[in-house]
């Protein structure tokens, strides 16, 4: 079985996308030596410069549509692939070949105000079709598979194929002597409460700024805000003023995967209050780091963190500085999150993704 897989989507996505990539790359290629399995990497390489907005949309266009609809189905022809595997949304319309489409999540179509015009409006026209016409769809939670089925009811059941993603093994606690140096690295001197995630509404970074600054009297703690921004958060700033928190709320930006285990080791609390998530891999590499967590009660989490975290309702501000008060001083409580969360964590494996994603593509040939 020859399985052609679009990887482009690693040139510009630094983020969840990037990493399932990544993971079921790792999974996959420890696979194929025990299963009848072939990986070849189909990428689209950029016309434009990237660090040009304008450039980058119409570079973004030609991807989803010439590559998507001509160039991708032929290169997979021409490595005699057997089927096409789309890890990243987009899936191309041919027919020539079976094609597997995963679905990451579908809040481009629930909230659809979130999004650039340019990009919701392409989503929205080619994700139903695409869902459709794919053999066969991978939904990375539960809660995906039950969006997949209430926002495109055409699509049956049966075509679905529930695959959780993995924690990578980089994932674990640091010993206590090691963390000085990261936490200088990124100017961390006091204790300090961390979220990990890009900048923007879906990920509720204003309720956590506004639960924060109703407890922040009584916390020692810092909140550190790791990410790259994403859509609509210039006004986060704003907000921080406002709250006058520019001494309490720190901004590493972007960090490099080498250094996020010892910063979740650091963290006395780990917090993603996300309205959204397809899956929500953060919660876990915290967990997996023995950070104890504090996440949304909503979409997939529940499913991710078991009874291994605190959850709190996202859309309530006084639950959550209720929940970011408590932890901060229960001692006991922590503790019990820290043995937790390794624990939950270590059910989720890249391995165990690749072997169900492989099931998915022999449904799809049998088809």
């Amino acid at each position: 079985m020859r399985v052609g897989i679009d990887v482009s989507a690693l040139d510009f996505n630094a983020a969840g996308t990037a990493t399932y990539i990544r993971g079921l790359l790792q999974g996959l290629g420890a696979a194929e030596k025990d299963r009848d399995l072939k990986i070849i990497e189909l990428f689209y390489f950029p016309f434009f410069d990237r660090r040009h907005k304008w450039l980058r949309m119409i570079d973004a266009l030609n991807r989803d549509i010439l590559w998507l609809d001509a160039k991708l189905p032929k290169k997979a022809a021409a490595h005699q692939c057997d089927l096409i595997h789309s890890p990243a949304m987009l899936a191309p319309p041919t027919r020539r070949l079976p094609v597997v489409l995963t679905i990451l999540d579908l809040y481009i179509i629930r909230e659809r105000s979130a999004f650039p015009f340019w990009l919701r409006t392409v989503m929205a026209r080619r994700l139903p079709h695409m869902a459709r016409n794919s053999t066969k769809i991978i939904a990375i939670s539960q809660f995906i598979k039950r969006e997949i089925l209430d926002l495109f009811p055409d699509v049956p059941e049966s075509k679905i194929t529930v695959t959780p993603l993995g924690v990578d093994s980089s994932f674990k606690k640091v010993p206590k002597e090691e963390l000085p140096l990261v936490k200088s690295r990124y100017g961390l001197v006091k204790p300090f409460i961390m979220t990990v995630s890009t900048i923007e509404p879906r990920k509720n970074l204003k309720n956590l700024l506004r639960a924060y600054a109703l407890v922040k009297d009584a916390l020692e703690h810092d909140l550190v805000i790791v990410g790259a921004y994403g859509w609509k958060s210039a006004d986060l700033l704003t907000l921080i003023r406002q709250l006058k928190l520019e001494n309490r709320v720190k901004f590493p930006g972007y960090v490099d995967k080498s250094d996020l285990p010892a910063l979740y080791s650091a963290a006395e609390i780990f917090v993603y209050p996300s309205l959204y998530e397809g899956f929500g891999l953060p919660p876990l590499e915290a967990m997996s780091c023995g950070c104890p967590v504090i996440t949304s009660n909503g979409s997939s989490l529940p499913e991710v963190v078991g009874d291994a975290a605190v959850q709190i309702d996202p859309t309530e501000i006084e639950d959550l500085a209720h929940a970011l008060k408590t932890l901060a001083m229960d001692e006991s409580k922590k503790e019990r999150l820290r043995m937790a969360g390794p624990r939950r964590a270590q059910a989720f494996t890249w391995d165990k993704c690749a072997q169900v994603t492989i099931d998915a593509y022999e449904q799809a040939l049998g088809q």
